[in-house]
């Protein structure tokens, strides 16, 4: 199966999100983590809205089997539930892969900022967020579907 395109992906989000999509722009590479992705604008009678989309990798990658789209809409839903700073997941579809994000203002390379207190600030924010997640119980995750790890093997 070849990686989704947006002629396959953008007739679902219009008519789940009611609106047309005005303009976007294709994420692809590592920033993307190889999947297809689409930063929209979407136009609902004037009013605009941004969001991303993110597709799956296909079948093509044997690792999606464990390491899919849909296994990632489910932990940002949890973590989003926890209180964890990452997208909202807006909507999501199985058949093809595909989920609508809430659209996040931001810089994704840590290595342009420029002032020291800032990377200090934002390490130091980061930590405390790691902190928090890790603070959720297993259970909430294994809830999702997701195996608690037995023996150490598990953990890789």
């Amino acid at each position: 199966m070849a990686l989704l395109t947006h002629e396959e992906v953008f007739p679902w989000v219009e008519s789940t999100l009611g609106g047309k999509i005005a303009g976007f722009t294709r994420q692809g590479g590592r920033e993307s983590g190889g999947r297809p992705g689409w930063f929209i604008e979407l136009d609902r009678g004037g009013e605009g809205s941004r969001y991303y989309v993110r597709g799956s990798r296909g079948s093509d990658f044997a690792y999606t089997r464990i390491y899919g789209l849909e296994r990632e809409v489910e932990i940002l839903r949890v973590l989003h539930a926890e209180g964890i700073p990452v997208p909202e997941v807006v909507a999501s579809r199985s058949d093809p892969a595909v989920a609508i994000l809430e659209h996040v203002d931001g810089e994704n390379d840590y290595t342009l900022v420029a002032s020291a207190e800032e990377r200090d600030a934002i390490a130091r924010d980061f930590a405390q967020v790691m902190a928090r997640w890790h603070a959720i119980p297993a259970e909430k995750f294994e809830a999702i579907g997701l195996p608690l790890p037995v023996k150490p093997a598990d953990y890789m």
